[in-house]
């Protein structure tokens, strides 16, 4: 049955997530969108110990850097820190550090919003997760999840410990944009317009994608291994695989 919730959980990218005129959920654009490249002459270049990762926890948006981090082998490469999940609303700045979750090159930072105005001292936008912060020139370079993970995919091979690993190979990288594309409108985002859906209309709408995509996908997973390929593990399996562990427990 339809449910009207303010809120879904602390799992949402935003601190909350805007809504059209239908209504249902928009996508907040995505504010810095520099890249990492493993390149001598890049104003961002591919360094170990130089770069650190925002994230919560119970993101799953910010939980897919936490994976390839971690199947690349880029635990001694970047580090990371997770706010607490506890959401400021009430002061208006969102994501919170605690003593339990501090930010650990920022000491005397309250907020996710203060290392934002690092970058803009002026920005007042919609403060998200994951944020890739650059230690050396104090600054953003991405806060995209898409884009993140692929940085970690291809520009830190020389630091990695499983370089051969490409979740994006150009072999696959068709196939895997058209899963990637539907798996996001019609589950990773769709789980996020039922739950926040203010009208019968829009929830069975997202209802009805969901629960048609995992059937979809349930045939595809029956016969391979992984979805782009039966043999090769990619980000498509990631992107898929962060909501819907979260399935059942949170949506």
């Amino acid at each position: 049955t339809f449910r009207n919730k303010q809120y879904l959980s602390m799992a949402t990218k935003n601190e909350s997530v805007p809504v059209n005129e239908k209504p249902e959920v928009v996508k907040n654009e995505p504010t810095f969108r520099n890249w990492i490249k493993d390149d001598e002459t890049a104003a961002f270049k591919a360094e170990p110990n130089r770069y650190h990762l925002y994230v919560s926890y119970g993101c799953p948006w910010a939980h897919r850097t936490l994976v390839v981090r971690k199947l690349k082998g880029l635990e001694d490469v970047i580090s990371y820190s997770s706010v607490d999940s506890f959401l400021d609303r009430a002061k208006g700045c969102g994501w919170a550090f605690s003593k339990s979750y501090p930010d650990p090159h920022h000491s005397n930072f309250t907020h996710l919003k203060e290392v934002y105005r690092l970058s803009d001292p002026n920005f007042d936008g919609r403060v998200t997760v994951p944020v890739l912060f650059d230690l050396k020139t104090q600054n953003i370079v991405n806060n995209e999840s898409p884009e993140i993970i692929r940085m970690l995919n291809s520009e830190f091979n020389r630091f990695a410990k499983n370089p051969d690993l490409d979740l994006y190979p150009e072999s696959l990288r068709s196939k895997i944009d058209s899963l990637n594309d539907e798996i996001y409108s019609k589950f990773n985002n769709a789980v996020y317009r039922a739950g926040f859906a203010k009208t019968q209309e829009v929830y069975e709408s997202a209802f009805h994608d969901i629960f048609q995509i995992l059937d979809k996908l349930e045939v595809i997973l029956s016969e391979s291994r992984y979805l782009a390929s039966s043999n090769k593990l990619t980000e498509a399996d990631v992107r898929l695989w962060t909501t819907l562990v979260r399935f059942d427990p949170v949506y």
